[in-house]
């Protein structure tokens, strides 16, 4: 797999919202060197894995999401060289990557976010034949106790969510569990791979913050105006900056 590649030399303002007006103009960009992904601060900017390269991030729809569309909503981020998909996690590092950074996706009780696991339409046993939406070979996996099971209300249970469990009952340790692909959790983990140019990283954050359709401004309105912000790394000459200095108040 290519691994992402962050080449931004200006700090880059997205500023955006759900409103009719005044088109964005996210701003220039020019190829450099050396960027890194910042810590969120608006929660618009997904999270760099430095060991893999890939990007994250865990999206909340309203009303929550099944598998499905989850996996759909996903591979519509893809822009340009940056390829997206429902999460593949293959390996235990991974799986603490997004425990770590997400820690959102586990729930105290029920269900948690769906990640791209997936079995074939009625394949048995339960622990047999699962795949990664991203078409990767599935050999590690964070089963909870007693999963999978196919024993939900709906008995062909296909794929991957994230629960937890505390001595084989739910509410305790993370781990994953399967489900049915129609039924809803609150949400899912998006990853991306590729080459990735300036551009592509914009609209990709303004996906993750507005969705498809105008990334406009209503110049009228009153309300708060969300923005992402990158890092700009230091050439040596003292121009670097960190957004991970701002306060948000």
């Amino acid at each position: 797999m290519k691994h992402l590649r962050w080449t931004l030399a200006a700090v880059v303002i997205a500023g955006l919202t759900a409103c009719d007006s005044t088109p964005v103009d996210p701003g220039s960009t020019q190829p450099g060197d050396g960027i890194d992904v910042s810590t969120p601060v608006f929660g618009a900017v997904p999270v760099l894995n430095e060991a893999d390269g890939h990007l994250y991030d865990a999206i909340a729809p309203d009303g929550g999401i099944n598998w499905t569309d989850a996996r759909a909503a996903a591979e519509a981020m893809s822009f340009g060289e940056c390829r997206a998909y429902l999460a593949s996690i293959t390996s235990t590092e991974e799986n603490d990557f997004i425990l770590a950074n997400f820690p959102s996706v586990v729930p105290v009780v029920g269900s948690g976010y769906w990640i791209g696991g997936y079995q074939p339409p009625e394949t048995t046993p339960a622990d047999a034949g699962w795949l990664w939406a991203s078409g990767e070979a599935f050999g590690f996996a964070d089963w909870a106790t007693g999963q999978p099971d196919d024993g939900g209300v709906l008995m062909d249970e296909d794929a991957i969510h994230f629960v937890s469990e505390s001595d084989g009952a739910f509410g305790g340790i993370p781990g994953w569990a399967d489900l049915n692909q129609t039924e809803a959790t609150p949400g899912y983990v998006v990853e991306f791979e590729g080459e990735c140019s300036p551009d592509e990283v914009v609209e990709i954050m303004l996906r993750l913050k507005q969705g498809e359709g105008a990334r406009n401004i209503n110049l009228k309105s009153q309300g708060k105006i969300a923005a992402a912000v990158l890092s700009m790394p230091d050439s040596g000459a003292g121009d670097g900056f960190d957004a991970t200095t701002i306060d948000p108040a």
